[in-house]
């Protein structure tokens, strides 16, 4: 008797696990940096978890609320745009 592993079949994305996943991840959101930048904002991200931030005198600080505003919204934007979901 032979046994067949169920197999999954994909319609979007890789299987979690994919020696690839990483790289795929990196290639799929390269133009989110772009975007960032654009603003001149900093970012940080770790695996899938990303930080967004802006360093300032705290005499510009409603120049920098302004300036991270527009970033994030940007960022959702090309988020939606690309079929992801912001979580604040």
């Amino acid at each position: 008797m032979v046994y067949h592993s169920q197999l999954i079949w994909l319609l979007w994305g890789v299987p979690q696990g994919f020696v690839l996943g990483p790289l795929l991840f990196l290639l799929y959101t390269a133009e989110l940096f772009r975007v960032i930048e654009a603003h001149g904002t900093t970012s940080h991200f770790y695996a899938d978890d990303g930080q967004l931030y802006v360093n300032c005198p705290a005499a510009d600080a409603q120049v920098a609320i302004r300036q991270l505003g527009a970033c994030v919204a940007d960022v959702d934007a090309w988020m939606k745009a690309n079929r992801l979901r912001l979580n604040p």
